[in-house]
């Protein structure tokens, strides 16, 4: 088991995992920073008549995803750049981000949620799961040492983004449900 897969052991990740497939819908969907693929795995037996795709920077993390896959024949695992979708314009049904946005500083958020507004339908759903800065002071304590041990400096500056806010910059609208030290925000382009 590696660091990515450590979060499955939160019954919390699990829950919120379970609240994004019942949030999706469509022929054609983007696990963005699929790491070792969990949640990409998760959709692909939910739905079978779905292509999935798993995209990651990671070459590791691919191949991990890989073996996880077995047989499965929905499923493609891509090794890109979130800053560079590799798919047309408006051609995505859903795209899911879980866990992925703090592991990129400001800028690149940035023009990683303008990729995802790029290749998104309009209509098309998105899903992001991230940390959330929680409201109890032990547990927001806990957080931040835990992401000062594992996780990138800029990690911390997540906490603070209101995410429902940046996503409408980029023609996403995006509601929010916060749960102790992870947040659910989902939503679909409402512009091309």
């Amino acid at each position: 088991m590696n660091y990515y897969d450590v979060l499955e052991i939160f019954p919390q990740v699990k829950k919120f995992r379970n609240k994004v497939i019942e949030k999706i819908d469509g022929r054609k969907i983007l696990d963005l920073c699929t790491g070792t693929g969990a949640i990409a795995l998760l959709i692909a037996k939910k739905f079978p008549e779905s292509q999935i795709y798993g995209l990651d920077i990671s070459r590791h993390m691919l191949r991990k995803a890989g073996k996880k896959a077995g047989n499965l024949a929905n499923i493609l695992f891509i090794e890109a750049d979130a800053q560079k979708i590799p798919f047309e314009s408006d051609s995505l049904d859903v795209i899911i981000v879980s866990f992925g946005l703090h592991e990129m500083p400001g800028e690149m958020r940035s023009r990683a949620l303008a990729e995802i507004a790029r290749v998104l339908k309009r209509d098309g759903r998105i899903v992001l799961i991230d940390y959330e800065k929680p409201k109890n002071f032990l547990a927001r304590y806990l957080l931040y040492l835990f992401l000062r041990i594992f996780e990138p400096k800029h990690a911390l500056a997540l906490l603070d983004e209101q995410l429902e806010d940046t996503a409408k910059t980029f023609g996403i609208s995006a509601v929010e449900e916060s749960h102790s030290f992870i947040r659910l925000i989902y939503g679909k382009k409402v512009s091309a």
